[in-house]
């Protein structure tokens, strides 16, 4: 009797416990889609993206819509290059750029990025039947190294070339012309976007079509768009010799292969640094990646270690392990895709096959609370660096606001470091906003790299990379320090410079905080001095205790730059050592 009554309950109840599982399902996904909203509109707060690279591709885009419209007036200096792997992103925020501002453009552009990336992984994830809480993992690698280092383009690419894995496994199981033409234009709009995306998602389409082809005609109709796009990459390749970057400073290639490469490339899914700052944070941001990276395991969930769902995964590994650092001038290339680990690695598992003991469902409710709590904390955190970031830039706004249209810069930024953002690259190429809003025109310049949408004319390339990590090595006859409108200065420890020796007139006319802005009065040039000439510091000032976030100046370079000091404020040594983690790195082009 007592078991006939247990079943009637049973039978009773089960509606309702049916019912609160969906509200349960119901209302986590709910939270999820709130995640990844808040996370897209977070890079809204900061007026200006703490993010490495994205002024320089705003300023890119800012000059290549005046040179369309013929209103530059650095058509001597730049030409327009329609050939660029980077057209799909830079076209964008030129489109935004008509009806908001600049800034905005490329806030709007972050974050497509964002919504894109997750639907297409979150799709990816649906047809491997993958299971579907892990939806929550795909944006926890997103905003690691590419991200802080403002890869626009990258981040625009990666969600077209997932959508190009979507698009060659539909190939693969309906291996027709139709959708081999198809994939090959999605191809071509991934190129456009960007050519590393283009590399690895495209060689990852290539091994799913290989996989399976039993007879010739299969195999010619399956590698047909491979070699299409092949042949485009060749033609570019050939363009990339006719027209090489110019620039004689950085290195081309560079390996940089060490036993510890691979711990990093994980660590990059939320860090820059090259080596590992044992600071709080980062002791929380390895238990928190441990987790996620568990989490299938504590949920119960079954690894699928099958050839069609490990390639992508496997791809990232051999990427992560062999791909070198440096490639056609082009910096920083195994890094950036640590993104894609966390997409790819979820497509490793599926459902659990049946229910799970006691101990195991409690530790999976346990999981079920902790992750979206890390990476909602995340996102809290973030945002309020953001908001931080726009009291600590009020002096840069301040000072630039002296500075009219269409003028030339030259950016010497002794700080990179930005302590709101936490983020060691925010700063090195800031000044960049000024040619993005203003259409005047900064060095050092992303012209100077082959990729670009606006490059160089031959010989107009004077300041060439590495200089914007070694601003100390300016030198005014090398550098044409005569054709400079303005000086923009960046000095934590106001360690602002004195021209001596040059045969210009030259004034300090504005400083906030870190930020010192000089001008060089027109037609105050006299004879040209002897090389060597540049900025200058006086020496004397007491020594300061170096910051642990960046590396010392090299000897000698207290030459070329020494410092005056700037409303009462004592100086650090005789040389400025506030040069970021990398200063002693060669940068290497492009992100």
């Amino acid at each position: 009797m007592s078991d006939v009554n247990a079943l009637q309950r049973d039978a009773m109840l089960a509606p309702g416990l049916a019912l609160l599982r969906r509200a349960r399902r119901d209302g986590e996904r709910s939270l999820l889609y709130f995640y990844v909203v808040a996370a897209a509109l977070s890079v809204w707060i900061a007026h200006y993206p703490p993010l490495g690279d994205v002024p320089q591709h705003a300023a890119q885009v800012a000059l290549a819509l005046d040179l369309l419209q013929g209103q530059s007036r650095w058509d001597q200096v730049v030409t327009f290059n329609f050939f660029t792997p980077y057209l799909i992103g830079y076209g964008l925020m030129g489109l935004f750029a008509q009806v908001m501002s600049m800034a905005s453009a490329v806030k709007l552009v972050l974050s497509l990025s964002v919504l894109g990336f997750f639907w297409a992984a979150s799709t990816l994830r649906r047809r491997f039947e993958a299971p579907a809480f892990l939806d929550w993992l795909l944006l926890a690698g997103f905003f690691g190294f590419a991200f802080k280092w403002g890869f626009v383009t990258f981040l625009l690419a990666a969600p077209i070339g997932i959508f190009f894995i979507l698009k060659s496994l539909d190939f693969v199981e309906d291996s027709s012309i139709r959708r081999g033409m198809v994939l090959a234009l999605i191809g071509v709009l991934l190129f456009f976007s960007h050519g590393l995306v283009f590399v690895a998602c495209v060689g990852i389409g290539f091994c799913y079509a290989v996989l399976g082809i039993s007879s010739w005609r299969m195999a010619v109709v399956r590698l047909l768009p491979f070699v299409m796009l092949g042949i485009l990459t060749l033609i570019y390749l050939r363009f990339s010799r006719d027209v090489a970057a110019q620039t004689t400073e950085a290195q081309p290639f560079v390996l940089e292969w060490t036993p510890r490469r691979v711990v990093r490339f994980f660590r990059y899914q939320w860090d820059t640094a090259l080596r590992a700052r044992l600071m709080p944070g980062y002791v929380l941001n390895c238990l928190a990646y441990a987790l996620f990276y568990l989490t299938p395991f504590l949920m119960g969930m079954r690894l699928r270690l099958t050839l069609r769902r490990a390639i992508p995964f496997a791809v990232m590994l051999v990427i992560g392990m062999v791909a070198p650092h440096t490639a056609m001038t082009t910096g920083f290339i195994y890094e950036r895709f640590a993104l894609f680990l966390m997409p790819f690695y979820v497509l490793l598992f599926a459902p659990a096959d049946g229910p799970l003991p006691a101990w195991h469902e409690r530790m999976r409710l346990l999981v079920l609370l902790a992750v979206p709590t890390i990476l909602l904390a995340m996102t809290a955190s973030r945002s309020w660096g953001y908001f931080k970031f726009n009291r600590e830039i009020r002096d840069f706004r301040e000072v630039m606001s002296v500075i009219p249209p269409q003028q030339r810069v030259l950016s010497l930024i002794m700080d990179k470091y930005s302590r709101a953002a936490d983020n060691p690259h925010t700063y090195l190429h800031f000044p960049a906003w000024y040619q993005a809003e203003k259409r005047g025109f900064v060095d050092a310049n992303f012209a100077q790299w082959l990729p670009q949408i606006v490059r160089f004319r031959p010989g107009e390339a004077r300041v060439q990379s590495p200089f914007e990590w070694k601003p100390y090595r300016f030198d005014w006859v090398k550098h044409r320090g005569e054709q400079y409108d303005y000086f923009v200065f960046r000095s934590v420890s106001r360690m602002f410079p004195t021209f001596q020796g040059v045969p210009c007139e030259i004034r300090l006319v504005a400083s906030a905080g870190p930020w010192a802005v000089y001008h060089r009065r027109p037609d105050s040039c006299t004879t040209a001095p002897s090389g060597g000439a540049g900025v200058k510091q006086v020496q004397g000032a007491p020594a300061a205790a170096p910051d642990p976030q960046r590396a010392a100046v090299p000897a000698g370079a207290g030459e070329r730059l020494r410092g005056s000091a700037a409303d009462g404020v004592a100086l650090p040594g005789s040389a400025q050592a506030a040069i970021a983690w990398a200063a002693s790195r060669t940068s290497s082009g492009p992100r």
